[in-house]
């Protein structure tokens, strides 16, 4: 009905949850991978890079710049 599996709605879920953890706090990618349920900071960081196309590291530092340009 919804096009995605159950697990990919929950992993939605979690990467939308570490964007703005990201985004709004300056947690530790380690933090915000056990906040939003990883046990392994790596396999976080492999999936938010499979789910966004960057790792949340250079995510983070994109939005920043991006800040700064406004």
């Amino acid at each position: 009905m919804y096009q995605q599996t159950i697990w990919d709605h929950a992993n939605n879920v979690r990467m939308n949850m570490a964007v703005n953890l990201l985004i709004d706090t300056e947690l530790s990618i380690n933090e915000i991978s056990k906040k939003i349920g990883y046990q392994s900071q790596a396999a976080f960081i492999t999936m938010f890079k499979k789910w966004c196309g960057v790792t949340p590291g250079q995510f983070r530092v994109q939005m920043h710049s991006q800040d700064h340009l406004k």
